[in-house]
């Protein structure tokens, strides 16, 4: 019976139907359900301050993750504290907080998450510190960790500074500082706050005093050899160079050191310092030695002209700044060859530069060589300034110049007033003159043409140079038109002059005739036709033909025909008095480029006796144009 019920109890829970032949017993069951606050649920996991365990630096930024976990849903943390405490015993002092609220994002169902804090630890001085966090749940419930770090303010390094090891009195030296700081640009904060770096000081010691009439620049800011400082706060905005190089932030920071004119030689210190915040001793980062050597030096030369006129004088002029008796100076004539300059001779003049007149402080060398202007005309020219100091240093100049040269005159024209026109068959005479008036020898005279719109044309004419007179002849293959005959003369330093006249190119018929020889062969009485082929190789239509033969009584009477290139006949006539005219009926000209034939038809008069008879045919056409 218990068992039974115990069933049908069962089966009701699960909403089964009960079998008939159990349903007549039921029982009833309360039951209750507590929901329970797992605020003990509440946990700080997987924490993380200060995770690599380095010493801090302003700069940088302490990063803390914290892994929050609540079985009740994280909508049930009310808040997430981060405190940031200096000190680690009582009485510590609270720097900064943050909190955080909403750490389930809008998800109900939500248990976990992972929060992290970035904190930037510029504004705070050397020290230990503790990092807190903490969870409190809505029902007062809290937990929290603790975790401990140190900062300290690193003094920034020198990374790096090229001076040279000489320089001259007087001269700039230019140089870049490169300063590493890991209290600058070290953190992944960006920007950093950089107000609390200290200062960079620049001074020059001759010995251990400071060196006497050196002007320094430090980033832009100018000062004496007793020193110039610059605040690192403004070098980030300033600086033409920010990177981070090994944990460093590496400002590039502009170092200009002038030494005076009149400095002795010898050796000299550059030094830079740093001095921290609030703090009135400076540390020496780095020093440079360099040795200030007394040695000449070109401070301006040049060319009065950088042309020379024929038969003129080559002048030049320099500026020096004397360093010893044994600086000595020369100057020498170079031409080109190549790609190179090569000495012409020994030097044009050479002297000590001591020897030298003075302006002030500076030597003054004015030299003037009247044999330039005789020099041959064609090579290119340079004089070149050497200074040899003693030491062994050498400065040198080259200055390029030219020999003036007048182009050459020319004129050019058809001779004895000709008409300026010219066919394959009708030459043209042409006379040119030329003369230069330094006397340079000329060369040939050259040809171009040019068509209408100022192109050359590169075939189509020949011309043949007999002393100033030309013959210009224009190919078969040259078309009609106005055409630029343009003459060309240069001289042996390459000026040149040149000649135009315009030119007519006539349009014309040109006959090649296929066959060499007309060969008859006829008995008296009988009759013979005769062909001879022919191309009109012109640009024009041939619109009239002449046929002439020599020898006429022979020939007295043929008929002659002119046969297109398919036989069809264009037109034909009588030879009478030996010679025969036609014109090809309108539209049958024979065309340009065209094939065509003679036929010549004959019979031979009975009173001519067996026998060979010569003679000539003359075959005469006329183009269309000269209607």
């Amino acid at each position: 019976m218990r068992n039974r019920k115990l069933l049908a109890m069962f089966l009701s829970v699960l909403a089964l139907p009960v079998p008939a032949a159990l349903a007549e017993e039921v029982a009833e069951v309360p039951y209750a359900l507590v929901v329970e606050d797992a605020a003990t649920g509440l946990r700080l996991v997987n924490d993380s301050v200060n995770a690599d365990g380095k010493v801090k630096s302003p700069g940088d930024a302490l990063v803390t993750r914290v892994e929050v976990s609540d079985a009740n849903g994280l909508d049930d943390v009310a808040t997430l504290s981060f405190r940031y405490f200096r000190g680690t015993a009582e009485g510590r002092r609270l720097v900064a907080e943050r909190a955080f609220e909403g750490l389930d994002g809008g998800d109900r169902n939500r248990t976990t998450v992972l929060v992290e804090d970035r904190f930037a630890v510029s504004p705070l001085k050397d020290g230990s510190y503790v990092a807190n966090v903490t969870a409190v749940s809505r029902a007062g419930r809290l937990v929290h960790v603790e975790r401990t770090f140190v900062i300290r303010d690193v003094a920034p390094t020198l990374v790096g500074w090229g001076v040279p090891t000489t320089a001259a009195p007087g001269a700039a030296i230019e140089t870049v500082a490169r300063v590493g700081d890991a209290n600058f640009g070290a953190g992944p904060l960006d920007p950093v706050p950089v107000t609390a770096l200290g200062t960079l000081t620049l001074k020059a010691f001759r010995g251990s005093a400071a060196a006497p009439g050196w002007m320094l620049r430090l980033n832009g800011t100018e000062g004496t050899a007793s020193g110039v400082a610059v605040s690192l706060a403004t070098l980030p905005s300033t600086s033409p160079a920010v990177s981070t190089e090994g944990g460093l932030g590496v400002l590039a920071v502009p170092v200009v050191a002038v030494p005076p004119p009149e400095a002795a030689e010898g050796q000299y210190r550059l030094s830079l310092y740093h001095t921290p915040p609030g703090a009135t001793t400076a540390a020496l980062l780095g020093s440079r030695t360099l040795s200030i050597v007394r040695e000449a030096r070109v401070l301006s030369v040049g060319l009065e002209e950088d042309e020379v006129a024929r038969g003129g004088a080559l002048t030049l002029a320099a500026s020096l700044l004397p360093g010893g008796a044994s600086a000595r100076v020369e100057v020498t004539l170079l031409q080109r060859d190549g790609a190179s300059w090569i000495p012409v001779g020994g030097a044009l003049w050479n002297s000590t530069v001591d020897a030298l007149p003075r302006n002030g402080s500076a030597a003054v060398l004015r030299h003037a060589w009247p044999e330039a202007g005789a020099l041959a005309l064609g090579p290119s020219y340079a004089a070149r300034l050497r200074l040899l100091n003693g030491n062994g240093t050498t400065s040198e100049h080259v200055l390029p110049w030219r020999l003036a040269n007048t182009a050459p005159a020319l004129t050019a024209a058809p001779c004895d007033g000709a008409p300026a026109r010219l066919d394959s068959r009708t030459p043209l005479a042409l006379c040119a003159a030329a003369a230069d008036p330094e006397g340079d020898p000329l060369g040939t005279v050259q040809w171009e043409l040019l068509d209408w719109n100022g192109a050359v044309v590169r075939e189509g004419l020949r011309i043949s140079p007999n002393g100033t007179r030309f013959v210009a002849t224009a190919s078969v293959d040259l078309p009609p038109g106005r055409y630029t005959l343009r003459a060309i003369v240069e001289d042996a330093g390459g000026a040149n002059a040149t000649a135009s006249l315009a030119v007519d190119v006539g349009a014309w018929a040109g006959l090649e005739v296929g066959d060499s020889r007309l060969e008859v062969r006829a008995s008296p009485g009988g009759r013979f036709t005769g062909r001879l082929g022919f191309q009109n190789r012109g640009h024009a239509p041939i619109r009239e033909l002449a046929v002439v033969a020599t020898e006429a009584p022979v020939l007295e009477g043929a008929r002659v025909r002119l046969l297109a290139a398919d036989g069809s006949e264009v037109a034909a006539g009588l030879l009478r008095g030996g010679a025969v005219a036609f014109a090809p009926a309108s539209g049958t000209a024979v065309g340009p480029r065209a094939p065509a034939s003679l036929e010549v038809e004959f019979a031979p008069r009975p009173c001519l006796g067996a026998g060979t008879y010569t003679g000539t045919l003359r075959i005469i056409a006329r183009p269309e144009a000269a209607r």
